[in-house]
């Protein structure tokens, strides 16, 4: 995947070539979210483009956005962010999922949340089973004090238990946060609790094109698609959103 990536980063006239063969449009397909339209609910999850190289190069296969990070080098995203002007909406992800099993340095997440703000479209926290609470309230409070409101997104993943997940999330409904991120064994659990209120996001490999459908049937807002790794998941990206629209 990377070679392909590192093709069209180097040949952007590639880029204008392939987008509109894999655009696909519908106005059943758009969804709104912080006041902005995006033109389907297929996201490219965390863990692709750590360090924000190929945000604008995966966008050409057609999600309409894509989840940076998890952060590590913050001067590398930074860089990256300043020097390409985003085409797609950009969510950064400030945490790993390290963070829920291993001490966080606390201070170097401020300085990512605070260097990369202005650059998000949405920011999101992978929370830890215990001491979710404080990370929360920080990157709210970094949020408190800038003038360019940033919606924030709490992610749970599936390697959290699933005691852990109610009162994370009322938590996290609790304190102004604008979307609950989740792992595909837990949205019903999620949905249940935060649907109707917030969006909810799923995070999944979507091994079955149908699974899409289904989470949307069921009141997920956006998916964030995990694409192996290779020229064959940049190019399902494209099916999955037509098998949507064909619902």
């Amino acid at each position: 995947m990377r070679q392909i990536l590192l093709l069209l980063k180097y040949l952007p006239f590639l880029q204008k070539l392939l987008r509109p063969l894999f655009t696909v449009k519908g106005a059943a397909l758009e969804r709104e979210f912080n006041g902005s339209k995006y033109r389907n609910p297929i996201g490219i999850s965390a863990g692709v483009d750590r360090q924000g190289e190929f945000y604008n190069e995966l966008s050409t296969f057609g999600p309409s956005f894509v989840e940076i990070g998890p952060v590590k080098k913050v001067e590398n995203i930074l860089k990256n962010l300043r020097n390409n002007p985003k085409k797609v909406f950009v969510t950064v992800n400030l945490t790993s999922r390290q963070s829920v099993t291993e001490d966080m340095n606390l201070v170097e997440m401020d300085r990512a949340c605070s260097l990369l703000y202005d650059f998000a479209d949405v920011l999101t926290i992978t929370v830890p089973r215990n001491g979710y609470e404080n990370l929360i309230d920080r990157v709210l409070t970094i949020r408190q004090y800038n003038d360019n409101f940033k919606p924030v997104a709490v992610k749970i993943t599936n390697i959290l238990e699933i005691d852990d997940v109610e009162p994370i999330v009322r938590y996290a409904l609790q304190n102004g946060v604008d979307a609950i991120e989740v792992g595909d064994n837990y949205f019903d659990k999620v949905f249940e609790i935060a649907g109707g209120i917030v969006p909810v996001i799923v995070i999944s490999y979507l091994k079955d094109r149908k699974m899409a459908a289904s989470f949307l049937e069921k009141g997920a807002s956006f998916i964030a698609y995990a694409p192996e790794k290779s020229l064959r998941g940049l190019l399902s990206i494209k099916k999955i959103i037509k098998s949507i629209a064909r619902q």
